[in-house]
């Protein structure tokens, strides 16, 4: 572990140069994502948005995995954003733990899309999609209230054999 104390100012800036999404642990991420996307119960039992249907056996470890797997039922394709906020917004796992943190410590976008690899449009545009509009549109360094995921409906069905 770093002791702050020791480390000159310039080397700290160093450190922050260097960081970026792939220091996060990919599956811890993607688990956390998961967790909040979806609830416990979710994440131990995923089903298909459009349809309900429980996932089985190796498509469940897969979507857990963040890939993509197809529904047996509706024949549709999907991962664990389907159907949700992020469905759609190419953002991985690691990408959004850490814009989530940079956001809550009150980064401007153009921090943020330095430290993420990204053009300032692409955080802008998650920015928009995934804080509060109210806080997106005040000034870059106010700090943005988290919009609530919306809950799943619906009750999840299993395939017959």
């Amino acid at each position: 572990m770093i002791e702050l104390k020791r480390v000159r100012p310039g080397r700290l800036a160093a450190i922050c140069a260097e960081f970026s999404p792939a220091i996060l642990d990919d599956q811890a991420c993607k688990g956390l994502v998961i967790r909040h996307l979806h609830g416990e119960a979710g994440a131990a039992h995923p089903a298909c948005p459009f349809c309900s249907t429980l996932l089985t056996g190796q498509q469940t470890f897969r979507w857990s995995n963040g890939q993509r797997v197809k529904c047996r039922r509706c024949r549709k394709s999907l991962n664990y954003t389907s159907g949700t906020i992020l469905d759609g917004l190419h953002i991985s796992a690691r990408e959004l733990v850490l814009f989530a943190a940079l956001v809550d410590l009150g980064c401007n976008d153009q921090k943020v899309a330095e430290l993420l690899g990204r053009d300032r449009g692409t955080i802008k545009n998650w920015r928009r999609k995934l804080v509060d509009p109210a806080a997106a549109a005040s000034t870059d360094n106010e700090r943005g209230q988290a919009v609530p995921l919306p809950e799943k409906t619906g009750t999840p069905k299993k395939m017959s054999p």
